[in-house]
């Protein structure tokens, strides 16, 4: 259902920042990783479109942002450090497999 599914995280508009930060933390991985996920099945079928690069970019840039914020978080928040360090691992991991993706990507559009 719908209402399971992590929603698009909210960001504020002058700082860029997470809203809820450390609270909202959770539902911004999930839906990263469910983000991730999508991109990934359109390029295993074969569906490439210049617009999959774009939101591969895009993707990218957005993890690597709340990668960065949750790294501030830690120091910002050290006693909530357990909260945060498991979604912060998550992320380094879905930046891994979106440099993989790219990769493939590249060898899917070209080879």
């Amino acid at each position: 259902p719908d209402h399971m599914l992590p929603t698009i995280p909210q960001v504020h508009a002058t700082t860029g920042g997470l809203i809820g930060e450390i609270d909202a933390l959770p539902n911004a991985v999930s839906y990263m990783e469910r983000e991730y996920a999508i991109l990934y099945n359109t390029i295993e079928e074969s569906r490439i479109t210049d617009e999959e690069t774009r939101k591969l970019r895009e993707l990218r840039s957005a993890v690597e942002q709340l990668h960065a914020q949750a790294e501030g978080l830690k120091i910002a928040y050290p006693n909530r450090y357990a909260e945060i360090d498991p979604h912060q691992r998550t992320l380094q991991d879905l930046l891994v497999r979106l440099t993989e993706l790219a990769r493939y990507l590249f060898s899917k559009k070209y080879f």
